[in-house]
Formats: structure tokens, sequence, C-alpha cells
């Protein structure tokens, strides 16, 4: 089957002795290259339809033309190409929180709007609540999005503030706790000499026994042993020692 932007005069004269004329073929061709060429300049106007393969300079131009909201030369691409596409629906809705929203998530990729009676604010006042995506950590990022608030907005509405949630993301949390216990036992005096025997394990095995002054020892000892589990927990324990020859 042959296409109509590829056709020409000579498909229609089948079995005609003047369709191998080169008279008729010279203007067959005229005609199909001027048809082509007014065929390719049509499909130019579908504007709206054409804007995913329109280039970035031609969609400029078209922002201007539509009066597209809060539109700005350098917003990426597809920023540009959402916000023309939703043009005629914004000022459909012109001057309701929906338009609002929609400007805002289109160019910020979250965000909206809260009414005054939904916080118990002043009539015709509002919030604006928008996830930090970098936008609001420099002046200029803060003040490009007063600008396109003030822009969209009803000129007899007034914001109050904008609330801007910070995700963490998955952070391990570590609690810790200290506790103690102390309790205090009376010993004998203890002035002898004893006799302690150890070994040491390297790589041979090492037996030593030394000879160990034991100086006098008080009434009281305290003894305290660390252990961890999960916490980290102190604990003192009280041992009876034997009574030493």
């Amino acid at each position: 089957m042959t296409k109509l932007y590829d056709g020409q005069i000579t498909d229609l004269l089948r079995n005609n002795p003047l369709q191998y004329s080169p008279e008729v073929e010279a203007l067959a061709y005229a005609v199909r290259a001027e048809k082509q060429r007014i065929m390719d300049e049509a499909v130019q106007t579908l504007t709206m339809s054409m804007v995913e393969t329109l280039p970035e300079n031609i969609l400029d131009v078209l922002a201007v033309e539509l009066r597209t909201p809060a539109y700005d030369e350098t917003y990426p691409i597809e920023t540009k190409r959402a916000l023309i596409k939703g043009t005629p629906s914004f000022y459909a809705h012109l001057g309701t929180p929906w338009a609002v929203n929609w400007v805002i998530r289109t160019i910020f990729g979250n965000g909206h709007i809260t009414d005054w009676y939904q916080y118990g604010g002043k009539a015709h006042h509002f919030r604006v609540s928008a996830l930090n995506d970098g936008t609001f950590e420099t002046l200029e990022g803060l003040t490009a999005f007063l600008r396109i608030v003030a822009s969209i907005k009803r000129l007899s509405s007034w914001l109050d503030g904008i609330t801007v949630d910070t995700e963490m993301g998955e952070q391990p949390i570590r609690i810790g706790g200290l506790m103690a216990i102390q309790t205090k036992m009376p010993l004998p005096e203890i002035t002898q000499i004893t006799m302690f025997g150890a070994s040491v394990e390297m790589g041979t095995h090492m037996a030593l026994t030394p000879r160990v002054a034991v100086p006098e020892i008080p009434d009281e000892i305290t003894l305290e042993t660390t252990s961890r589990v999960g916490l980290h927990m102190a604990v003192t324990t009280t041992i009876r020692l034997p009574e030493i020859p």
C-alpha cells in the first residue's frame, strides 16, 4: 500500500502509457517534493501533540505564547515540557489550590498547600509543605520558591509559612546505660608471704612460681567486673575470701 506522504501522480496511472512519459515523471516528482514539504510544515503546527519532540528553543518560544505559569529558561527540559503540557489545565483551574499544587509538584517534584481552615489560621491564608530536596538549603532556592508561589496564588491569599520535611533515612540508633552495684565485706589482716602459681602459653609451655609479698589488706575490699550484653554494664561483686595461713 502506498502512503500519502510517499505517493505521486504516476501511482494513479497504472497500465497507462503516460506513466512512463518523461514529462509526467518530472511533474510527479516535483509535486511529491512540494507535498512532502507542506506535510512536514503541517506537523509542526500540532504544538501540544509535539511537545515531547520539540527542541528546547522552540519550547521557550511556545511557553511565551501560551503564557506558561512559573516558566524559567533555566529549568531542565523535562520540567519545561511538563509545564507547557499542563498549561491549559492550569488556566482551567486558575485561582484554586489545585493550580498551586500542580505548579509546585511539577517544578519541585513534591509539595502541597494547606488552607487556613485546616490548621486554624486566618481566613484567606495558607501554608506550603514540601520535602527538602536541596531547594531550601540556599537563599537563592528559597527566594525562587517564594517567587513562584507568589506568581500563581490568588492576590487575596496570603502565605503564612513554609514547612520543610527532611527524610533521615534508615539510621542506627544506639542507646547505652550504666549500672553499678557495690557491696562491702570485712576481711582479716593478711601479712604473710604467699606463693602463687601461674602458667603462660607462648609457643611453648612455661610455668612460673613467683614469690609475692602480700601487703596488709584493709578491713574492706571492693571488686569490680565489667561485662557487655547489648549495653555497657558494670557490676561490682563481693567474693568471700578464705582464711589465708
